[in-house]
């Protein structure tokens, strides 16, 4: 395993981070320091509080241990060693961190170590923090918890003993967020085996016997054994009186505020009977660092427009015409609707009809009759003695499909855009142009290599599009694709002109994909961490796109859309796909996106978008 080291190196010994004095006497610490009182509650319970003499500002927690017991004898050697691994872990192995309360100097005599940390006044039990925790605050606090933890396992360090009394968390009213403090490493122990980073020249066993160094002679504490103590940190930011070694049967009393995504991150790490019975199945740190409850939480002046979103969020779910003001100025401006039959106002003659493989609501545009528009209606609750059709919607879904039609995507001509949208507390109207001639299935009966080449090279660049403002489809099947008439005397049928994507219902916004953006989206005011958490779980990429595409590809090389179980069963080679009938470079490119046995594998890398698009088939020019 690869290891940082420090860049700075010394010749002997590397120093302390932690100022150390030495004395002769336990007098001389009294010379020096002033007694303000005995510590009785909190991580430094006996403890006692000095302030130095020349600046008595600010306070100390003394922790004094001696060689010789209250009867002269030698202290206990199991106590000396875990005080001196203590000392190595906190003032030779663990660099200065902003959360973590580390010793502030230390002291030795010939009989006692003066162990001093800042006794941070104005900071208080986390077990205060509890009962005001936020979605947000609880976000902010944890995540320094968790960036903490990965510190101290990066250099091999485990805690031990992560409970409630031993952080502190401070906050000032209306201003600065929540900031927190871990102490207590009593029980902490460095493992050398586990540490990537390591300060250069220092060794353990040069402080260390090596009977100390063995797994026999360690403390059973793990870096699992850390994570689930922040599963239980966790359970009782989210829990109303939370015993995290005591969950009901009747299951925990949740607070209102806690998402989605912060139970599945629960479920991932949370304590024994909710979170996962063995500590092998805990995530690692890291994960925990790269979970989407955590992954969303910007800094500074961004906290803002969290705080609103999360605001208008808890409104939207009981009100859909929120949505007007989490999604302010669409490309598409909102038209709020008091009742259904209002539509009559914008659109007449509705009606059902059977278009390719749907069933579809059309109307009319009241001032153009030429513009038949598709109509979706979609409710909050099931109206009483309503149909199967009516089923309420996820809201967060409906929620992510305008985000991303309205905010995100600007028009392209291979995706049909929408008409209108009207909201209303309890449902929401979607209407699309209805531009539906045929399906790609009808289309792959009929197509010549001339064809297909023109009509996937401009899904390609459909599909590029996309991903260059950072959203991935989701959804490349067969019905939703269709063809249109570009020209009003063009035989579809004969000339297939333009295909276009319909139904971006299933797309989602990931980050880091997107290389162009449209004025005004800020994923800080607009993307939820349950987006991203439903964009994780559905593995979403930008690659599950281009292995959609080549399993159109392969179906139109075939002349037919199958399954997928179907085309891995099917004994052809790729040569043997309608022979004579398409090029070389088109079997050349179904080899590198095409569906297994035909393309690579599952889970094996394939070109990117803009790989695909350089590629000779899709690059080839086309008759006129």
């Amino acid at each position: 395993m690869m290891m940082d080291i420090d860049e700075d190196s010394y010749a002997l010994d590397p120093p302390p981070y932690v100022p150390v004095e030495h004395i002769w006497n336990d007098s001389e610490f009294w010379k020096r320091y002033s007694f303000v009182g005995r510590i009785d509650t909190g991580p430094f319970a006996g403890c006692t509080a000095v302030v130095k003499k020349g600046n008595p500002g600010k306070k100390y927690a003394l922790q004094i241990d001696s060689k010789i017991d209250r009867f002269g004898f030698n202290a206990d050697s199991r106590q000396c060693l875990r005080l001196f691994r203590k000392c190595v872990v906190l003032n030779r192995i663990l660099p200065k961190h902003k959360n973590i309360n580390a010793m502030d100097h230390m002291v030795f005599s010939q009989t006692s170590l003066f162990m001093l940390q800042d006794m941070c006044e104005g900071f208080l039990e986390i077990t205060h923090f509890y009962p005001q925790a936020t979605d947000l605050s609880a976000r902010a606090l944890f995540i320094q918890l968790a960036d903490a933890v990965q510190f101290m396992h990066d250099y091999g360090v485990v805690h031990g003993n992560l409970i409630s009394k031993n952080i502190l968390f401070y906050m000032k009213p209306f201003t600065d967020p929540v900031y927190c403090k871990i102490t207590g490493f009593d029980l902490a122990v460095h493992y050398h085996y586990l540490a990537n980073k390591f300060k250069r020249n220092f060794h353990e066993a040069d402080y260390l016997y090596d009977h100390h160094l063995s797994h026999h002679s360690q403390m059973p504490y793990t870096k699992a054994g850390d994570v689930r103590d922040l599963g239980k940190i966790l359970y009782q930011m989210l829990v109303n009186n939370a015993d995290p070694d005591n969950i009901p049967a009747s299951g925990p009393d949740f607070k209102p505020w806690v998402r989605d995504a912060a139970m599945h991150l629960l479920r991932m790490i949370g304590p024994r009977g909710f979170g996962p019975h063995k500590d092998e199945d805990l995530l690692e740190i890291d994960g925990v660092l790269r979970h989407p409850w955590l992954k969303l939480l910007p800094p500074n002046p961004g906290l803002a427009n969290v705080k609103e979103l999360e605001r208008l969020m808890v409104k939207y779910h009981s009100d859909w015409s929120v949505i007007e003001r989490i999604l302010v100025n669409p490309r598409i401006p909102f038209k709020y609707m008091r009742a259904e039959v209002d539509l009559r106002l914008w659109y007449v003659n509705k009606r059902t009809t059977w278009l390719g493989n749907r069933n579809l609501d059309l109307v009319e545009n009241r001032d153009h009759p030429e513009r038949v528009c598709e109509i979706r209606i979609l409710r909050r609750v099931s109206p009483a003695g309503s149909s199967s059709r009516a089923k309420p919607v996820n809201a967060l879904a409906l929620y992510n499909e305008l985000m991303v039609n309205l905010k995100i995507l600007p028009p392209h001509p291979s995706i049909v855009d929408l008409e209108d949208v009207f909201i209303n507390k309890d449902f929401i109207m979607i209407l699309r142009r209805c531009e539906d001639y045929s399906t790609l299935e009808d289309f792959i009966k009929f197509a010549t290599e001339d064809r297909a080449r023109r009509c996937f090279r401009q899904l390609v660049h459909a599909i590029r599009h996309m991903h260059s403002y950072g959203v991935v489809h989701m959804g490349l099947h067969c019905d939703n694709i269709v063809f249109s008439e570009d020209d009003s005397d063009l035989d579809w049928r004969r000339d297939w002109r333009r295909p276009k994507l319909i139904n971006i219902t299933e797309a989602f916004w990931i980050p880091g994909l997107a290389t162009n953006t449209i004025p005004n989206f800020d994923p800080a005011s607009l993307v939820t961490p349950e987006q991203i958490l439903m964009a994780n779980q559905a593995y979403c990429t930008a690659e599950k796109d281009i292995r959609d595409l080549g399993r159109i590809l392969f179906s139109i090389l075939y002349g037919k859309w199958l399954d997928m179980d179907q085309i891995r069963g099917m004994p052809l080679t790729a040569e043997q796909l309608r022979p004579g009938r398409f090029s070389d470079n088109a079997l050349d490119l179904l080899r590198w996106i095409g569906p297994y046995p035909f393309g690579p594998q599952d889970f094996v890398p394939l070109m990117t978008i803009d790989e695909l698009c350089a590629h000779p088939w899709v690059m080839e020019d086309l008759p006129v």
